[in-house]
């Protein structure tokens, strides 16, 4: 499974692909979720756009979303502060959509 439950809220489990034409939700990939970007990993860029995209797609606030581990690597894990049971709802929309591509 690509998020676990935290104290906090949800930890997301993510594989990131750089230099990617569009920012999105690809597949599941080694049981994480795959995450294209359009940035390199350079300065930083790819993480705040991981955190924006993430942001917008989940309805949280950007502060609401913190990499806990994988800053400079292509395996993230991404804590996401909030209610556990909203976050999964809309997770489950996401892994539903792609399920259905």
């Amino acid at each position: 499974m690509c998020y676990q439950k935290s104290e906090h809220g949800l930890i997301l489990e993510l594989y990131i692909q750089a230099n990617a034409r569009v920012l999105h939700f690809s597949e599941i990939y080694e049981g994480k979720l795959k995450l294209k970007v359009n940035l390199p990993p350079v300065d930083g860029k790819a993480n705040s756009a991981i955190i924006k995209f993430i942001s917008q797609n989940l309805k949280v606030g950007k502060s609401s979303i913190e990499i806990i581990q994988g800053t400079k690597s292509r395996h993230k894990r991404v804590l996401i502060y909030g209610d556990f049971i909203q976050l999964e709802q809309s997770i489950k929309q996401i892994l539903l959509k792609l399920s259905k591509n």
